[in-house]
């Protein structure tokens, strides 16, 4: 798929007809069971709590443990000594269920623990034996504290995700998505590669999104919210079903669509009986949660009591006209870096450690009233903090007998990097007089940079020496210390802009 720059999908989203609320999310009275199952994990029970269920009948509790210490939100990652207390916790259980049919003929040998397995196991159907549920056991960690984390979140986007809801012609209860996901942590990441608020994977987020050396706009919380619309718009379009098109949110649209071919849009149908490899029980349970969240998120005092969320997000967007570091809008327009993080969670670490700029064109987030202050104050900067991009290359002239392999060994490159830069995809052969690119490097000039004595600019990184740099510029290291005003070369800063001298 080609992407589209995000202001180009916000426009075609705007375009969008409307879809009706009611037309739209179904519930079945069939799902009813596995939808208090996770109304249950959100709102009765701690993240330091684990229950004991049936993995495919999640609503069938066997018990619950506590894991001890104190609730923390689901902030810190839960340590190995919980999952051996929820594994172990998983095969105690486990054990009984093999063993039940022999202790039922001798009720004086159960305990506690025993017949209230005993007792939960009655809840399945008639023809799952316990030995054959002793396979399907499965610990959920609780998340109580962690949703209700979320709900304080969710008031700085919940009505504006619902106003970009409407205006991309997707139901607005979407906008509840992201309890299930993230529980609105723009900085949250998973073990699989998902990001941001409405956790994109990186493939799905390349299909609308930029994400590259300086920025990974899957951490923005709008770009994201237009990003995921776009998607479960496009779900909808394939399969006609909200239901489904929310399911293929996590179980992605062409496995929903075959699990539609052989079920139609009857998605406890589909639960209960598709079978597929990575169709599993996030996939098999990712509405009930949603309908779940949807509940709590709509009446969260019903649930949690009163409480005081988060106030509204309110920003203006600056377009940086040229490249810039944090620190210079730090030092000219009181804009702290701290704030500048904030608004901008998209901009990677390497741009506030100092390894990186703020791009040209990047529409930054600043508070509200100062975009105007930005706009008149930007041309009185020194130009020697504003930067242009230009690409240095370097090129060689393919000789007699030369191959890719020689090449690559001679100019201290490897054949991929060749073919990546020089667009030879799988071609093999080269020829004499051919010209090929050996190296690229992105270099900024400042604005003023018609300085006699000032060149194009180099930003230092970890690992660099002074000497090395020379080198690879092809400038002596005694006239890289005079332009710089080095006293000690070997007192590098990452992030350290050095000025090349420039060609005479």
């Amino acid at each position: 798929m080609i992407r589209l720059p995000i202001w180009i999908l916000a426009g075609l989203l705007l375009l969008a007809p409307g879809v009706s609320r009611g037309q739209a999310l179904t519930e079945w009275p069939s799902l009813a069971p596995r939808v208090r199952f996770w109304q249950d994990v959100y709102t009765r029970y701690s993240t330091r709590q684990a229950v004991i269920h049936d993995e495919h009948h999640p609503e069938v509790v066997y018990g619950v443990i506590d894991l001890g210490g104190e609730p923390d939100g689901g902030l810190v990652p839960p340590p190995e000594t919980d999952k051996e207390i929820m594994r172990h916790a998983g095969d105690r259980v486990a054990d009984i269920l093999r063993r039940l049919d022999g202790l039922a003929a001798d009720s004086a040998r159960m305990g506690a623990m025993e017949r209230q397995v005993a007792s939960a196991v009655k809840k399945l159907p008639a023809s799952i034996s316990p030995a054959a549920a002793a396979s399907r056991v499965r610990v959920q960690r609780g998340q109580s504290d962690r949703f209700r984390l979320g709900l304080i979140r969710a008031g700085r986007y919940q009505e504006r995700y619902r106003q970009m809801a409407r205006q991309a012609g997707v139901p607005e209860d979407l906008a509840y998505l992201p309890h299930v996901e993230s529980a609105f942590d723009p900085l949250a990441r998973s073990g699989a590669g998902a990001a941001g608020i409405w956790q994109l994977m990186p493939g799905t987020g390349r299909q609308y999104l930029t994400i590259d050396s300086t920025r990974d706009e899957r951490l923005d919380p709008w770009f994201s919210a237009m990003a995921a619309y776009a998607y479960l718009r496009q779900a909808h379009d394939l399969l006609g079903s909200w239901p489904l098109a929310i399911t293929a949110y996590n179980h992605g649209p062409n496995g929903m669509r075959r699990a539609q071919k052989q079920f139609g849009n009857d998605l406890p149908a589909i639960i209960e009986n598709y079978k597929a490899r990575t169709f599993g029980f996030a996939s098999r349970n990712f509405y009930a949660e949603f309908l779940a969240a949807r509940r709590i998120a709509s009446d969260p005092a019903r649930w949690f009591g009163a409480m005081a969320v988060d106030p509204v997000m309110e920003f203006e967007t600056f377009t940086v006209p040229q490249f810039v570091e944090p620190a210079t809008l730090e030092t000219y327009f009181s804009f702290s870096r701290q704030v500048q993080r904030d608004l901008n969670p998209a901009l990677e670490p390497t741009v506030w450690q100092g390894d990186g700029l703020i791009p040209a064109g990047y529409k930054l987030r600043v508070p509200a009233g100062m975009a105007a202050d930005l706009a008149v104050g930007w041309e009185s900067l020194p130009g020697a903090l504003r930067f242009h991009r230009t690409v240095r290359a370097e090129w060689y002239e393919v000789r007699r007998g030369d191959n890719l392999g020689v090449i690559a060994r001679r100019h201290g490159t490897s054949v991929s990097a060749l073919r990546r830069l020089n667009g030879l995809g799988g071609k093999r052969f080269i020829y004499p007089g051919q010209k090929l690119k050996t190296h690229e490097a992105r270099q900024f000039v400042p604005v003023d940079g018609d300085s006699s004595e000032r060149g194009p600019v180099h930003v230092v990184r970890r690992g660099e020496t002074l000497s090395g740099i020379g080198r690879r510029y092809g400038v002596a290291l005694a006239e890289l210390i005079r332009v710089n005003g080095i006293g000690d070369a070997s007192l590098l800063l990452v992030g350290e802009v050095l000025v090349l001298p420039a060609a005479h």
